[in-house]
């Protein structure tokens, strides 16, 4: 004997909650493995076909057996329902229950694909080309220079640095699939991505070292670069979460050594994610890295607010001591031989406690603060990089990279 209408229906909603509450309860088990959001797309989809009893059994018990659930309202309701039960764990739990539901011959499991018809020259290019390299730090870009070879010992290349607040609803936008092709090199921070994330740009190259999730996702590097340069780039492995470094090869770059690029992002001092001993991973992987290298360039946002603070030691001499400061501030003194000033601008007035341990980090390993020191940055008073009230993302680089490639 079959169930009433009525029974039934409070039976399958029932079984729709129940179902719904173990895909909650369950939630980070279901996001960490590819197999396991395959699985959560098949819950969500039993979600779909419990309410949709249940729904369709209601309506019978209120309008008679001869009523027919039909596809707007009751079905699109219901599956609207079951994505988003399944879109609470993972996107690719949506497109797994909508393959179950629909039919779909396959399903892809890809974040994004984006193509360019045509590509704009913006305000944002850098142009290298001689030693008196120039730099441009657009909010909130900082930009470096140097590479796509003109002549046999001239090169070009362009570095974006940014933080995008996540990637993958980035890429929707046709402008910021602009800006990403007229650059060479892509440092992304804050690029909230897992690892069943793909990244497809067509011409590039991408590397993801995401953070740790321990609920939504959050913070995560990316490295990208185009594709003619992958003979060129080497990833360079550490154990600090903070920073992702890579090299350029010296055949490329045509300088005596290889380049080394750190990536960083830094989590707000009132991030559960920021430790105390943060910048102090960042410091020890430059310090290992200057033994083998004396070019480094350290960019992205490091949520620290400097002021205009110096990123140099200031020595004081008294009327009756001698003045050493000619030979300890040797690399500062020669600044000024690179027509680079010491005194750095910025429109942002605070320092925060991120800001002091950078200004620190740069005092202690012989590293120049690049912002409001070249270009239109420097005649502009330092922009602003941060919603327009704060100076957060830097760039910074080694003396002996300033001179070499003369920014």
């Amino acid at each position: 004997m079959g169930l009433s209408p009525v029974i039934s229906s409070v039976i399958s909603l029932t079984l729709g909650m129940s179902m719904f509450a173990v895909m909650q309860m369950f939630k980070q088990q279901l996001a960490a493995t590819e197999y396991m959001t395959i699985l959560g797309g098949l819950l969500g989809s039993m979600v779909f076909m419990f309410v949709l009893t249940g729904v369709s059994n209601l309506e019978t018990s209120l309008f008679g057996s001869g009523f027919q659930t039909k596809l707007l309202p009751e079905v699109a309701f219901c599956l609207a329902m079951a994505m988003f039960a399944s879109g609470l764990i993972h996107r690719v739990c949506v497109t797994t229950c909508k393959s179950l539901l629909v039919d779909e011959n396959e399903c892809n499991v890809k974040v994004n694909s984006c193509t360019v018809d045509s590509i704009n020259t913006n305000n944002l290019h850098v142009s290298k080309a001689k030693p008196s390299e120039k730099i441009v730090l657009n909010n909130p870009v900082i930009e470096n220079s140097d590479t796509n070879c003109i002549s046999e010992n001239k090169c070009k290349l362009d570095i974006l640095s940014l933080n995008c607040c996540g990637i993958n609803k980035r890429l929707q936008y046709p402008e910021f699939c602009e800006l990403l092709y007229d650059h060479d090199i892509i440092c992304l921070q804050e690029t909230k991505t897992d690892d069943l994330d793909t990244i497809n740009l067509p011409g590039f190259i991408f590397h993801m070292k995401n953070r740790q999730k321990y609920g939504k996702k959050s913070g995560g590097i990316i490295l990208a670069y185009k594709e003619k340069l992958n003979n060129y780039l080497e990833l360079l492995e550490t154990d600090s979460k903070y920073t992702f470094w890579f090299k350029l090869s010296s055949v490329f770059s045509k300088i005596d050594e290889d380049v080394v690029f750190g990536i960083v992002y830094i989590p707000p001092e009132n991030s559960v994610y920021h430790q105390p001993d943060t910048f102090d991973q960042v410091e020890n992987e430059i310090r290992s890295f200057s033994q083998n290298f004396k070019y480094i360039c350290l960019l992205g946002d490091f949520n620290g607010r400097t002021a205009d603070e110096p990123d140099y030691f200031e020595i004081e001499t008294h009327e009756h001591e001698q003045d050493f400061s000619e030979f300890i501030q040797d690399n500062l003194n020669c600044l000024e031989t690179l027509n680079i000033d010491r005194k750095r601008k910025s429109m942002d007035t605070v320092k925060n406690r991120s800001g002091q341990k950078l200004l620190e980090l740069c005092k202690g390993n012989d590293l120049f603060i690049v912002n409001g020191r070249f270009g239109d940055d420097k005649h502009e008073s330092g922009k602003l990089t941060c919603k327009n009230t704060s100076v957060i993302d830097y760039c910074s680089c080694t003396y002996d990279f300033l001179k070499e490639k003369g920014l």
